[in-house]
């Protein structure tokens, strides 16, 4: 379970939360309009350009939890 306050930052930073769920099999990306993320999955760098038309660049958790709260 993540930390409540940090999940509240990410939330006030309008980031997107996935939990509970593979974005491969789920309509989350179409449905939200999402052309690129950042991820630390070499699973998902793989997979999301090939099943969901989505760019994946590799991103340690830190880098990215570290570029959404200072908006890098």
């Amino acid at each position: 379970m993540m930390n409540p306050e940090l999940v509240s930052k990410l939330r006030e930073a309008n980031v997107i939360l996935i939990t509970d769920t593979c974005p491969m099999v789920s309509p989350i990306f179409n449905g939200l309009g999402i052309r690129s993320t950042a991820t630390p999955s070499s699973k998902a760098m793989f997979y999301l350009p090939r099943l969901v038309n989505v760019n994946a660049m590799p991103c340690s958790i830190e880098d990215c939890l570290e570029g959404v709260l200072n908006n890098t």
